[in-house]
């Protein structure tokens, strides 16, 4: 689909769901503005006790092909003028935790830029991360203060704590980075 009609898909979508999200923004290739764009992806934070009435309105128009904690996949049955079989990618970001000691922020930003892509960029802000000591997990953020290991073939990092998730600012700040516009987010 042309990222015109694709843009205007993703809007429509978007507009549907806004009322059960505290946010909700378009990712994958219409954010970046590809020229050609396969499915429509976006990232949600759905408001608390929503995400029921999210999926029935997806159903509406859509056929479940996965349905996750963090990923519900549908193909299209029409939304609209829209063709049988196009994808919509809901990725689902967490509420933030808080209890008497701690608060978990949410992994919205982390998700956004994840989802966003490229793969390549992907590749790249997670090498940067090790670059700078720190660990990029795409679903839940950015983990510093801990340390690489070598385990036998593999790298893992060991302690560390979640210090960059809830805007893709911070993700950047925290890897050394200037922000990088999606549509320059290709390698």
């Amino acid at each position: 689909m042309n990222l015109t009609r694709a843009t205007k898909l993703a809007e429509r979508i978007k507009g549907e769901l806004q009322e059960w999200c505290d946010l909700i923004e378009i990712a994958g290739s219409v954010r970046r503005q590809r020229p050609e764009c396969n499915d429509v992806d976006l990232v949600i934070l759905p408001k608390a006790g929503a995400m029921h009435a999210i999926r029935e309105r997806c159903l509406r128009n859509g056929t479940v092909v996965l349905d996750g904690a963090q990923n519900f996949i549908v193909k299209l049955n029409g939304w609209g003028s829209e063709p049988d079989g196009f994808q919509v990618d809901l990725f689902i970001a967490r509420q933030p935790m808080s209890g008497l000691f701690e608060s978990t922020p949410t992994n919205f930003g982390s998700l956004l830029l994840c989802r966003t892509g490229s793969k390549e960029h992907n590749i790249f802000m997670i090498d940067q991360a090790k670059r700078c000591g720190c660990r990029w997990n795409p679903y839940e953020g950015v983990y510093s203060g801990g340390r690489w290991e070598h385990v036998g073939e593999k790298s893992e990092y060991i302690g560390g704590k979640l210090t960059a998730s809830e805007t893709e600012g911070s993700i950047f700040k925290a890897l050394g980075m200037e922000f990088v516009a999606p549509d320059r987010r290709e390698k």
